[in-house]
Protein backbone atom coordinates (compact mmCIF):
# COMPACT_ATOMS: atom_id res chain seq x y z
CA UNK A 1 0.00 0.00 0.00
CA UNK A 2 2.90 2.44 0.94
CA UNK A 3 4.11 1.47 -2.39
CA UNK A 4 1.05 2.63 -4.51
CA UNK A 5 0.68 5.24 -2.31
CA UNK A 6 4.20 6.98 -2.97
CA UNK A 7 3.40 6.08 -6.69
CA UNK A 8 0.53 8.20 -6.76
CA UNK A 9 2.36 11.18 -4.91
CA UNK A 10 5.01 10.56 -7.24
CA UNK A 11 4.08 9.96 -10.36
CA UNK A 12 7.65 10.17 -12.19
CA UNK A 13 8.30 7.18 -10.18
CA UNK A 14 5.72 4.99 -12.40
CA UNK A 15 6.96 3.24 -14.80
CA UNK A 16 6.46 4.16 -18.02
CA UNK A 17 3.77 1.40 -20.10
CA UNK A 18 5.53 -0.12 -22.90
CA UNK A 19 3.48 -1.52 -25.48
CA UNK A 20 5.55 -4.98 -27.27
CA UNK A 21 4.31 -6.10 -30.28
CA UNK A 22 4.28 -9.11 -32.75
CA UNK A 23 6.07 -8.62 -35.89
CA UNK A 24 3.99 -11.96 -37.00
CA UNK A 25 1.02 -9.47 -36.69
CA UNK A 26 2.64 -6.51 -38.70
CA UNK A 27 3.21 -8.63 -42.06
CA UNK A 28 -0.86 -9.87 -41.56
CA UNK A 29 -1.97 -6.22 -41.72
CA UNK A 30 0.55 -5.08 -44.27
CA UNK A 31 -0.87 -7.59 -46.40
CA UNK A 32 -4.36 -6.50 -45.59
CA UNK A 33 -3.26 -2.99 -46.41
CA UNK A 34 -1.96 -3.66 -49.71
CA UNK A 35 -4.69 -5.96 -50.89
CA UNK A 36 -7.30 -2.99 -49.73
CA UNK A 37 -5.35 -0.47 -51.40
CA UNK A 38 -4.78 -2.67 -55.14
CA UNK A 39 -8.41 -4.18 -55.46
CA UNK A 40 -10.27 -0.74 -56.19
CA UNK A 41 -7.43 0.48 -58.22
CA UNK A 42 -7.60 -2.76 -60.41
CA UNK A 43 -11.37 -2.25 -60.90
CA UNK A 44 -10.27 1.64 -61.88
CA UNK A 45 -7.97 0.59 -64.49
CA UNK A 46 -10.67 -2.02 -65.59
CA UNK A 47 -8.14 -4.81 -65.19
CA UNK A 48 -9.96 -6.65 -62.60
CA UNK A 49 -13.98 -5.76 -61.34
CA UNK A 50 -14.30 -4.88 -58.12
CA UNK A 51 -17.77 -4.55 -56.00
CA UNK A 52 -18.53 -0.59 -56.23
CA UNK A 53 -15.82 0.58 -57.75
CA UNK A 54 -15.89 1.66 -61.45
CA UNK A 55 -13.77 1.40 -64.56
CA UNK A 56 -12.42 5.13 -65.07
CA UNK A 57 -12.88 6.90 -68.34
CA UNK A 58 -9.64 6.66 -70.33
CA UNK A 59 -8.82 10.24 -70.26
CA UNK A 60 -8.92 10.30 -66.75
CA UNK A 61 -5.80 7.21 -66.54
CA UNK A 62 -3.89 8.83 -69.12
CA UNK A 63 -4.24 12.50 -67.14
CA UNK A 64 -2.91 10.88 -64.14
CA UNK A 65 -0.35 9.49 -65.85
CA UNK A 66 0.55 12.79 -67.11
CA UNK A 67 0.50 14.23 -63.38
CA UNK A 68 3.06 11.52 -62.19
CA UNK A 69 5.53 11.37 -65.04
CA UNK A 70 5.55 14.75 -66.62
CA UNK A 71 3.83 17.19 -64.57
CA UNK A 72 5.61 15.87 -60.95
CA UNK A 73 2.66 15.94 -58.85
CA UNK A 74 1.21 12.58 -57.06
CA UNK A 75 -2.74 13.29 -58.35
CA UNK A 76 -5.21 14.12 -60.88
CA UNK A 77 -8.38 15.38 -59.56
CA UNK A 78 -10.28 12.34 -57.72
CA UNK A 79 -6.92 9.55 -58.17
CA UNK A 80 -4.81 9.81 -55.84
CA UNK A 81 -2.65 7.17 -55.72
CA UNK A 82 -0.31 8.17 -52.99
CA UNK A 83 -2.48 9.21 -50.99
CA UNK A 84 -4.68 6.06 -51.17
CA UNK A 85 -1.84 3.91 -50.08
CA UNK A 86 -1.29 6.54 -47.16
CA UNK A 87 -4.85 5.64 -45.67
CA UNK A 88 -4.81 2.19 -46.34
CA UNK A 89 -1.13 1.65 -44.54
CA UNK A 90 -2.53 4.06 -42.18
CA UNK A 91 -5.94 2.15 -40.98
CA UNK A 92 -4.13 -0.95 -41.32
CA UNK A 93 -1.38 0.03 -39.23
CA UNK A 94 -3.61 1.66 -36.57
CA UNK A 95 -5.46 -1.58 -35.87
CA UNK A 96 -2.19 -3.33 -35.42
CA UNK A 97 -0.33 -0.75 -32.99
CA UNK A 98 -3.85 -0.64 -31.48
CA UNK A 99 -3.65 -4.04 -29.92
CA UNK A 100 0.14 -4.91 -28.84
CA UNK A 101 1.29 -8.76 -28.27
CA UNK A 102 1.71 -7.22 -24.59
CA UNK A 103 2.32 -4.61 -22.04
CA UNK A 104 5.63 -4.01 -20.08
CA UNK A 105 4.94 -3.50 -16.86
CA UNK A 106 1.92 -6.22 -17.56
CA UNK A 107 -0.61 -3.96 -15.38
CA UNK A 108 -1.29 -0.66 -16.98
CA UNK A 109 -4.61 1.55 -16.78
CA UNK A 110 -6.44 2.53 -19.77
CA UNK A 111 -4.90 5.96 -20.18
CA UNK A 112 -1.30 5.14 -19.51
CA UNK A 113 -2.04 2.25 -22.70
CA UNK A 114 -3.95 4.88 -24.96
CA UNK A 115 -0.83 7.58 -24.27
CA UNK A 116 1.84 5.05 -25.27
CA UNK A 117 0.07 3.98 -28.33
CA UNK A 118 -0.68 7.50 -29.54
CA UNK A 119 3.28 8.29 -28.87
CA UNK A 120 3.80 5.18 -31.17
CA UNK A 121 1.20 6.23 -33.73
CA UNK A 122 2.99 9.82 -34.29
CA UNK A 123 6.29 8.18 -35.49
CA UNK A 124 5.03 5.92 -37.51
CA UNK A 125 2.41 8.09 -39.10
CA UNK A 126 5.07 11.24 -39.59
CA UNK A 127 7.32 8.59 -41.43
CA UNK A 128 4.32 6.72 -43.69
CA UNK A 129 3.66 9.74 -45.43
CA UNK A 130 7.37 10.30 -47.63
CA UNK A 131 7.65 6.75 -47.59
CA UNK A 132 4.66 6.08 -49.97
CA UNK A 133 5.46 9.06 -51.72
CA UNK A 134 8.52 7.51 -52.51
CA UNK A 135 7.27 3.83 -53.32
CA UNK A 136 4.77 5.64 -55.79
CA UNK A 137 5.83 8.34 -57.05
CA UNK A 138 9.51 9.91 -56.92
CA UNK A 139 11.01 6.42 -57.64
CA UNK A 140 8.46 5.98 -59.89
CA UNK A 141 8.52 8.91 -62.26
CA UNK A 142 10.71 7.46 -65.13
CA UNK A 143 8.13 4.38 -65.07
CA UNK A 144 4.95 6.95 -64.93
CA UNK A 145 6.61 8.94 -67.80
CA UNK A 146 6.62 5.51 -69.90
CA UNK A 147 2.76 4.79 -68.96
CA UNK A 148 1.73 8.04 -70.64
CA UNK A 149 4.09 8.48 -73.84
CA UNK A 150 4.55 5.15 -74.87
CA UNK A 151 0.91 4.14 -75.69
CA UNK A 152 -1.30 5.81 -78.38
CA UNK A 153 -4.22 4.84 -80.44
CA UNK A 154 -5.70 1.28 -80.82
CA UNK A 155 -5.11 -0.70 -77.44
CA UNK A 156 -3.45 2.19 -75.88
CA UNK A 157 -5.85 2.12 -73.07
CA UNK A 158 -5.60 -1.35 -71.96
CA UNK A 159 -1.64 -1.09 -72.52
CA UNK A 160 -1.45 1.84 -70.44
CA UNK A 161 -3.77 0.66 -67.37
CA UNK A 162 -1.32 -2.64 -67.20
CA UNK A 163 1.48 -0.47 -67.14
CA UNK A 164 0.33 1.18 -64.21
CA UNK A 165 -0.93 -1.75 -62.43
CA UNK A 166 2.68 -2.61 -63.03
CA UNK A 167 4.24 0.46 -61.42
CA UNK A 168 1.81 -0.49 -58.28
CA UNK A 169 2.43 -4.24 -57.40
CA UNK A 170 6.49 -2.97 -57.53
CA UNK A 171 6.30 0.27 -55.16
CA UNK A 172 3.54 -1.67 -53.47
CA UNK A 173 3.15 -5.76 -53.61
CA UNK A 174 0.98 -7.67 -51.76
CA UNK A 175 2.78 -10.03 -49.50
CA UNK A 176 2.11 -13.53 -50.77
CA UNK A 177 2.77 -16.93 -49.68
CA UNK A 178 5.85 -17.12 -52.46
CA UNK A 179 8.24 -14.58 -51.76
CA UNK A 180 9.54 -12.71 -54.66
CA UNK A 181 12.00 -10.18 -54.39
CA UNK A 182 9.78 -6.79 -54.37
CA UNK A 183 7.59 -7.99 -51.70
CA UNK A 184 10.44 -8.93 -49.67
CA UNK A 185 11.94 -5.26 -50.06
CA UNK A 186 8.66 -3.82 -49.41
CA UNK A 187 8.02 -5.84 -46.43
CA UNK A 188 11.64 -5.54 -45.47
CA UNK A 189 11.36 -1.46 -45.70
CA UNK A 190 7.55 -1.36 -44.01
CA UNK A 191 8.86 -3.10 -40.85
CA UNK A 192 11.83 -1.18 -40.34
CA UNK A 193 9.92 2.08 -40.42
CA UNK A 194 7.31 0.72 -38.04
CA UNK A 195 10.08 -1.19 -36.02
CA UNK A 196 12.03 2.03 -35.41
CA UNK A 197 9.06 4.02 -34.85
CA UNK A 198 7.79 1.96 -32.38
CA UNK A 199 11.13 1.63 -30.62
CA UNK A 200 11.69 5.90 -31.02
CA UNK A 201 7.79 6.16 -29.66
CA UNK A 202 8.62 3.98 -26.29
CA UNK A 203 7.64 0.12 -27.11
CA UNK A 204 9.20 -2.58 -28.82
CA UNK A 205 8.86 -5.61 -31.57
CA UNK A 206 9.65 -8.70 -30.94
CA UNK A 207 9.02 -11.94 -33.69
CA UNK A 208 6.39 -14.49 -32.03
Amino acid sequence: MLECADRVANPELAEVATPIYDVANLVLSIQKATQNFHLPWRARLGVQSHPGVSKEHWARIKALSRRLGVLGEDQYNTLRPVADLIARLSEHLSMFLSEPLRWKPANQDEDSKREAIDRVEREVFTLLHQFSSDRLFISKVSEWNHAFYAHRGRGSTIHRAYDIRGIYDSAAPIPGEIPTPDANQFLSEVRKLVKDSIQKGGGDMVAG
